[in-house]
């Protein structure tokens, strides 16, 4: 019996049966979400209605799958559903997120290396605030930390801007500071990003810091401008001489 999906790209037959059954079992849930909501009233004209909202449907299908492939970590799903099924890799979720928002603000680095190489934009914005995936990334989150924190160096080895403002006008310097992450601020000043960069209300990372009580990263900024001006007097002091 012909299987339901091209999965060759899966090396043993027990990864094909898995990823075969994970996108059987998405689509139908999305079979069954849909169901019942076509009517027509006229029947010289329902097969053509039926044809025409055939593909809206199936695309909202195929959009859910996409969405649970990434939610459950499941690359090789993901990566069958872009290839063969006619998936939309920036596709938005209800909240106005792309798929790279999703899978940076889980910590899943692996799923946003598969976006990644498959073309997903790396500076997307989010439909409300406008924020970019390094955006949620930069921030700190319990037990998801250390996954943002891969994500958030995939993301900048990619190639990602470490500096773009959301529509508050906050970079992800402000996100990492407000949230007190320490190692988030550390490597996006590496990567060049502004240590006195600011917001619409004219406030830097470390204002925010203070503002929300990451004493931490208030100390780090803080620590950072005093070494920055020490260095400064010296090479003041240096040239006087």
């Amino acid at each position: 019996m012909p299987t339901l999906f091209d999965v060759s790209f899966c090396a043993r037959p027990e990864d094909q049966a898995a990823v075969q059954d994970a996108i059987k079992a998405a689509m139908s849930q999305s079979i069954e979400a849909s169901s019942g909501d076509e009517q027509h009233d006229d029947s010289g004209t329902a097969a053509s209605d039926a044809s025409c909202a055939k593909a809206p449907e199936a695309k909202m299908r195929t959009s859910q799958a996409l969405l649970k492939a990434v939610t459950s970590r499941n690359g090789g799903m993901l990566r069958h559903l872009l290839r063969y099924e006619d998936a939309d890799l920036d596709d938005q979720t209800q909240e106005g997120q792309a798929l790279l928002h999703v899978a940076a603000a889980q910590g899943y680095g692996d799923i946003v290396s598969v976006l990644a190489l498959l073309g997903a934009k790396l500076d997307a914005r989010t439909r409300d605030m406008g924020d970019t995936p390094l955006h949620l990334a930069a921030a700190a989150g319990s037990l998801k930390d250390r996954g943002r924190q891969e994500v958030l160096e995939i993301l900048l080895g990619l190639g990602a801007s470490a500096d773009l403002p959301n529509k508050e006008g906050r970079s992800p310097m402000h996100v990492a500071a407000m949230t007190g992450n320490i190692s988030a601020l550390d490597r996006l000043l590496a990567a060049g990003a502004p240590r006195a960069c600011l917001d619409k209300d004219n406030m830097r990372p470390v204002d925010l810091a203070s503002a929300c009580g990451a004493t931490h990263a208030v100390d780090y900024l803080n620590a950072l401008d005093a070494k920055a001006q020490a260095t400064k007097i010296r090479q003041y002091q240096e040239w006087l001489s």
